[in-house]
């Protein structure tokens, strides 16, 4: 069984964001060294304004990403929306603003290359992804309309680059134990070394 942390926090307060993610990595023991690559795989599935609370919230990126530059690590912030483009996505939520500010990369995942899961063979997953040195998963607590509630392991249906998501979404999607075990397959294939959920505001509908 996997270890989970739970922290109380009502509010994005920047500096109070900063102390729960830092208690987060240092709880789970979490490190880098310098010059190491490290993935933060953010929620952006569509353009949408941070209010909408649809995405993961700009502080969130910004405390891990901090935390990651602390160290001498290089991070890199990315995701592959489902829905509009990477760039409008990006900058709508505010986290494209959050890789101004700290001058690192915000990059859409693409560049598929292929992982074998237990259910599920040839899954095509960035390339960038497993390029990582680390991966950081900063999920959005949300309900979802198939799987009725996504918490930190869907986050990474976000590695298959771009509309290779519609195939799977179309062959598998309709099954939830089906579409279940394919994310279950993803996750083990790319294997995060934590998993951050922005719940202080949760998503429904």
């Amino acid at each position: 069984m996997g270890k989970v942390l739970l922290i109380s926090q009502d509010n994005y307060n920047q500096n109070e964001i900063d102390m729960a993610i830092n208690r987060a990595f240092n709880h789970f023991g979490i490190s880098f060294k310098s010059g190491e690559k490290v993935l933060l795989k953010v929620n952006l599935v569509a353009a949408h304004e941070v209010s909408r609370r649809v995405t993961t919230d700009p502080a969130i990126v910004r405390a891990a990403a901090k935390f990651v530059l602390d160290f001498g690590a290089v991070p890199l912030i990315a995701d592959s929306p489902g829905i509009d483009s990477f760039a409008r996505a990006a900058e709508k939520s505010g986290i494209a603003q959050v890789a101004r500010e700290l001058s690192i990369e915000c990059r859409e995942l693409s560049d598929p290359t292929e992982i074998n899961g237990t259910d599920f063979h040839r899954i095509s997953v960035s390339r960038q992804v497993l390029d990582a040195d680390k991966i950081i998963s900063l999920a959005k607590l949300k309900t979802h309309g198939q799987m009725y509630l996504t918490l930190g392991v869907k986050n990474l249906f976000g590695c298959i680059p771009g509309r290779l998501k519609a195939g799977w979404h179309y062959n598998v999607g309709l099954n939830r134990e089906k579409f279940a075990a394919l994310l279950l397959d993803i996750y083990g294939g790319v294997k995060p070394s934590l998993t951050i959920l922005d719940g202080v505001i949760g998503m429904h509908g």
